[in-house]
């Protein structure tokens, strides 16, 4: 039991070193975007939500869990998105 906790302790971490990559790419986008209109766009989310539930099915994970963690980590991903792009106008102003 010991090793399979160190596993899955092993693989939160890279877990987490990926979500700091994916938030990094999300800072990018907060500071490219010329409009507080472009950040929610739906078209991207449902795009995302549909390659995330492709890889599920390829894995056999279920369907529900990957779409409940990406439908926070996007609406989160969102929330930061809008913080950095208010924080580039503040900046400017």
């Amino acid at each position: 039991m010991a090793e399979v906790r160190s596993e899955i302790d092993r693989l939160d971490g890279a877990i987490v070193d990926l979500l700091a990559q994916r938030m990094e790419f999300v800072r990018q986008a907060g500071n490219i975007k010329s409009s507080r209109d472009l950040i929610r766009n739906e078209a991207r989310v449902q795009d995302v939500l549909a390659k995330v539930r492709e890889h599920a099915r390829a894995y056999s994970i279920d369907e529900g869990l990957t779409d409940a963690l990406y439908r926070l980590l996007i609406e989160r991903s969102i929330e930061y998105e809008f913080s950095v792009f208010d924080a580039k106008r503040k900046t400017e102003a």
